[in-house]
């Protein structure tokens, strides 16, 4: 079976800690193109809330601030290197200070 790379799926973006209180939302539901990075995703989840703009995601859009990370499905850490998607699928954003 062969992968359109642009094809959207529809995923959700669960945040957590302060990313939830600035978004004043726990989930956003975003389109992405199937093979995607932490680059499109994070422009994606900025343009569906532009608040994240500066606390959680980078000013430019391309990319989560230092202090944040994301992870796919609970499953694996995202970097900047690209990542398949698929329907369903659930991106974690939580502060990367978490612990004690």
């Amino acid at each position: 079976m062969h992968t359109n790379p642009k094809e959207l799926v529809d995923i959700t973006v669960e945040l957590f800690g302060q990313a939830q209180l600035v978004a004043n939302q726990k989930e956003i539901k975003i389109k992405t193109p199937k093979i995607s990075d932490i680059n499109i995703v994070s422009k994606i989840l900025a343009n569906h809330c532009e608040h994240l703009i500066g606390p959680v995601v980078k000013q430019n859009g391309l990319g989560l601030q230092s202090s944040y990370i994301a992870n796919l499905n609970g499953e694996k850490f995202l970097a900047e290197d690209c990542f398949e998607i698929h329907n369903g699928d659930r991106i974690l954003i939580f502060s990367s200070q978490a612990g004690g």
